[in-house]
């Protein structure tokens, strides 16, 4: 994802959402009621702000790479193109959710 001047790997999953839940001390359940107020527009810029931290700071730990920056730098550097931002981040979480299969599973 280009955000903060750099092409920044984001990685959605278990270490991810484990990072967010702690970083806003809710459960599992909490997390995905919140992801289903993503569908309908009903959060907070602070909600995906802290998606998009969680997913920077997965990202960069699976690639290798340094993060050293906090959820008020992410919020900065959306400043720059919030809508892009937003509908990238949604696009890659939706993308990284398991798929249903033909036999409902």
């Amino acid at each position: 994802m280009l955000i903060g001047g750099k092409d920044r790997p984001v990685k959605f999953g278990i270490n991810q959402t484990d990072l967010f839940c702690e970083l806003r001390g809710i459960k599992l359940s909490d997390y995905y009621e919140l992801l289903s107020q993503f569908e309908t527009g009903n959060y907070l810029f602070g909600d995906i702000r802290d998606l998009v931290w969680s997913a920077l700071k997965d990202g960069a730990r699976q690639a290798k790479q340094q993060f050293d920056h906090d959820r008020m730098d992410v919020g900065d550097w959306m400043d720059d193109d919030p809508s892009r931002i937003i509908e990238e981040t949604l696009t890659e979480l939706v993308g990284s959710l398991p798929k249903a299969t033909s036999n409902g599973s």
